[in-house]
């Protein structure tokens, strides 16, 4: 089982360098200067202007084109497992779903992804779905 930050480098999210000085912090001197960021709320208003300006479907019917779309796409069977497999939701957070091995290789590969509705809804999809999603309206994709 691998670290996240060795998950976030084979993603290409963050460059070697990144991950060795994330590893270095993360003792407690480095969680409690995490923290004391987070009570601050000075990352909120960077989060709120990259919303502003991600791209998203501008009218109901694109929303429920887009639902359709995913729920015909949906993967079938249980893809609960064991493993966690962390994503950068809309509002900025990293919460982690706990998925399949089989289902966590197929999302590295771009073999599926998760898709998040605009009402916070997770929906598993396979990678042509995932596709025609991303050219429609490209925030439902998490990464």
């Amino acid at each position: 089982m691998s670290t996240l930050a060795e998950q976030l480098l084979e993603q290409g999210h963050v460059t070697a360098e990144q991950a060795d000085d994330a590893q270095k912090s993360s003792g407690r001197k480095g969680r409690r200067r995490r923290r004391g960021r987070r009570r601050s709320g000075s990352g909120d208003a960077a989060r709120a202007a990259s919303k502003a300006q991600a791209p998203s479907a501008s009218t109901p019917a694109d929303v429920a084109l887009i639902a359709q779309i995913v729920a015909a796409g949906q993967l079938a069977g249980d893809t609960r497992g064991r493993r966690r497999y962390y994503y950068e939701a809309r509002d900025g957070r990293v919460p982690y779903l706990e998925l399949d091995d089989a289902i966590v290789g197929r999302l590295e590969k771009r073999g599926a992804a998760i898709c998040e509705a605009p009402s916070g809804a997770l929906t598993l999809v396979d990678g042509e779905t995932a596709q025609r999603v991303a050219a429609l309206d490209p925030s439902w994709l998490r990464s």
